[in-house]
């Protein structure tokens, strides 16, 4: 069986149903308001209103303003970390492409929520916290394939923040020339060249080493 193969899961309960709806209901009425009015300026008291809810539950489905626009990026970003945390990548290799199929689920969605803040005043800081999250998982990737001395630790470090940078400086010009190439194919053509160039000699040191033990 696949490492990451799901067991049969059961029916969701009636009262689970419902929490799904109520959830799914705050994030259709914010993205209606984000899109109308800008993420800025739409406030947590107005998607509670939109939602017929209350600013308490929406807070306590969520947290915050944040949460509610990067939903989907924090879906996958689970998965991915549920991934490495399982730690059964053989290569460096087959865990970044793993990451790659990975982060392109739900893309067309996760794209037009980019959209929304791309001109936004709180770009900025929305996507620094999200860097900071992809960084953080793709360090415990690097690490596990890495050795103790501290520059085998600092090599790891760096280029997880630098997949990272090359990762979202794509997604932002890719809207900025109007969103006309593929951006699947742009991706996949960037983690093929960061492989050739860091990864495989990653690999083949990780290889050495554990061959010589």
């Amino acid at each position: 069986m696949h490492p990451f193969a799901q067991s049969a899961i059961s029916e969701p309960s009636l009262r689970e149903r419902k929490l799904q709806r109520t959830r799914q209901t705050i994030i259709d009425e914010a993205s209606k308001l984000f899109r109308k009015y800008g993420y800025s300026t739409t406030t947590l008291k107005d998607i509670a209103e939109a939602a017929e809810t209350s600013v308490a539950t929406i807070m306590r489905y969520f947290g915050s303003k944040d949460a509610i626009l990067l939903h989907r990026e924090h879906v996958v970003l689970g998965e991915i970390t549920a991934h490495v945390r399982a730690r059964a990548y053989k290569t460096l290799d087959e865990g970044l492409r793993d990451v790659t199929r990975t982060s392109m689920l739900n893309l067309a969605g996760r794209v037009q929520l980019f959209g929304l803040i791309v001109n936004d005043p709180e770009y900025l800081p929305i996507m620094s916290a999200a860097r900071a999250e992809w960084e953080a998982v793709l360090t415990e990737l690097f690490l596990q394939f890495s050795g103790d001395s501290w520059e085998e630790q600092l090599r790891a470090k760096s280029l997880a923040a630098m997949m990272t940078a090359s990762g979202l400086t794509y997604m932002t010009c890719w809207h900025e020339s109007g969103m006309q190439q593929d951006l699947l194919e742009m991706q996949q053509g960037l983690i093929d060249e960061f492989i050739e160039a860091f990864i495989r000699p990653i690999d083949d040191r990780y290889a050495a080493a554990r061959k010589a033990k």
